[in-house]
């Protein structure tokens, strides 16, 4: 006897076996649910890369802004975000850089 195998499963008859109903999904819809299904897993990867570069992003303002207020450059006025958001960028840009 195979590994997993009941033993009630020897005992089935071939009349019991043909009154067992299968499913069937026609073709056409199973391309359908197929092609759905694509599409969502395509959304949930271009929503998790915008988690990716959101959480990204928040961590270099973050970062910028505390460089920006132990650095005595904010001022309290709105060009303040301006700042922040400059040395960001400047951030990104030489962490992108090539190392010599």
């Amino acid at each position: 006897m195979a590994t997993g195998t009941s033993d009630s499963m020897r005992n089935v008859s071939q009349k019991n076996l043909l009154v067992v109903r299968v499913p069937w999904v026609p073709e056409a819809e199973q391309e359908a649910i197929a092609r759905r299904h694509t599409e969502v897993q395509e959304a949930a990867v271009r929503l998790s890369e915008g988690l990716r570069l959101g959480r990204e992003r928040s961590k270099a303002l973050r970062r910028a802004l505390l460089e920006a207020a132990f650095s005595g450059r904010l001022t309290g006025r709105s060009t303040d975000t301006e700042i922040v958001e400059e040395i960001a960028a400047q951030q990104a840009t030489d962490l992108l850089a090539p190392v010599r």
